[in-house]
Formats: structure tokens, sequence, C-alpha cells
């Protein structure tokens, strides 16, 4: 299966996580982030088939984790804490979502057999059996509340020749249309996307937000600061200054 790093033209994709379990291409790297290492220090990936897609999936008792598929950087990660409700979140809107025939629980605690959770409107306990839960996510049958972006990729799209590196040496500016094309992936399975410009000036590797994906606007200001943390770490490991 393809990964999300893959493209015509690219110089580099760099990926929020430690021991990242898909196939890169050799044109990716993947670095870690000192919470990811806290967070990920234990952490053991096995592998298995989910209706015909190898999916990977963490061992740590205490919470879910899934690389799916495990060739592309989409994950999940459920704690304590968490919301989980009925529906896919990548095929319903935001108003079928919230729809009182959908049932939310708030996740009250994870085992190394099984998921628990409370109702949000009766108070109602619900146990799954914890392989069970972690198809539902995978399937879409079940969707989780996004809280972190642990994942970015950053990739250069245009003419070959008019990478980063190629520019650098040639002291060159880009053309017009070469971009920055970041992929922004959240813990909810859900993937948000922006486009950056090169910016007027004599900075080569100065950029400029051009673009994104409509559903960003809508984060409150807590997760729109983790997004931003989370995108210019991997733009300025990548030689890229964000300019406003």
């Amino acid at each position: 299966m393809r990964s999300d790093c893959e493209a015509r033209n690219r110089t580099a994709a760099t990926c929020l996580s430690p021991s990242a379990p898909y196939d890169l291409s050799e044109k990716c790297t993947v670095v870690m982030t000192m919470s990811e290492k806290e967070v990920r220090k234990s952490q053991t990936i096995v592998t298995k088939d989910v209706q015909g897609i190898r999916a990977g999936i963490g061992t740590d008792s205490a919470e879910i984790f899934i690389d799916f598929p495990l060739s592309s950087p989409r994950y999940y990660r459920v704690r304590r804490g968490d919301i989980i409700q009925e529906g896919d979140i990548e095929a319903k809107t935001g108003a079928e979502l919230e729809s009182p025939t959908l049932t939310k629980w708030i996740v009250t605690d994870i085992t190394s057999e099984s998921v628990i959770g409370r109702d949000t409107e009766s108070g109602d306990k619900r146990v799954w059996e914890r392989d069970w839960f972690e198809e539902r996510l995978m399937i879409g049958q079940f969707s989780t509340s996004l809280t972190d972006f642990e994942r970015v990729s950053v990739i250069e799209t245009g003419d070959a020749s008019e990478t980063i590196a190629g520019r650098r040496a040639l002291s060159e500016r880009p053309s017009s249309g070469l971009r920055v094309v970041v992929t922004v992936y959240g813990d909810n399975g859900q993937k948000f996307g922006r486009t950056y410009r090169f910016a007027e000036g004599d900075e080569r590797s100065e950029i400029r937000l051009e673009s994104q994906t409509p559903a960003l606007e809508g984060l409150d200001e807590e997760l729109t600061a983790r997004l931003e943390r989370a995108v210019h770490a991997a733009l300025n490991r990548n030689g890229y200054v964000v300019r406003k």
C-alpha cells in the first residue's frame, strides 16, 4: 500500500512518532519528540489483519494505540478520559455525529482485556472486549475524540530540481509554482492538510500559509496550539521558517 509520505516530487517527511512501524520511503525521516519517547518507551507493536488490511496494535495495557493501515502514518490513540461514540467521523458530518441517536461514552478504564466506558447521558457502564473495541475503531463503527497531533509529513512539490537542498547549492530562489505540503495526523485517525508558498524576500526557506483543510479553522484554542507546535517543529526540522 502506498505511504502518505510518497509523492512524485518531494524532499522529506517528518513523522513525530518513535519507532514508527509503517514503511517510509528512503527520503522520509522519522523524528521523536521527548513527550513521545516518554509515552512510548515501553510500547510494543503486534500486527494483525483487519478486513484484509495489515494493522499495528500497541500492547500497552493502559491505552489503545493503533497504526491502521500499518503502511500509513494514520493512527489512533485512546486513553482514560477520552470520548468514544458510535459512527465514523470520516463518513459523517459534524451534525450527524451530534445526533442523539448516536451514543457517547467517556472511557473510564483500559486493561489488557477490556475497555470500560460510561454513557455521557445515562451514566450507564459499558464494557467491551479490547480486541472487539479496537476493530470497531479501525472499521469506522466507533470514533474517538481528537486530542493531539503526533505525526506530521512535510513534502515539497514541484520540479525536482527546485528542492530546498538544490536551491541552496545553486543560491536560487524557488519558482512561484513550488509549494510545501504538510499533512497532519490526529490521534483519532483523521488527517488534515496545509499548503505553504515561498515568501517574497531573500531567505529561500521562508514560507507562508496559503491554504488548509477547512476543519482546522474549527479547532478550539488548545488543539490549535498543539497543531501549530507540531507543524512548526516538523517544518523547522526540514529547514523551513514560517512567516505570517
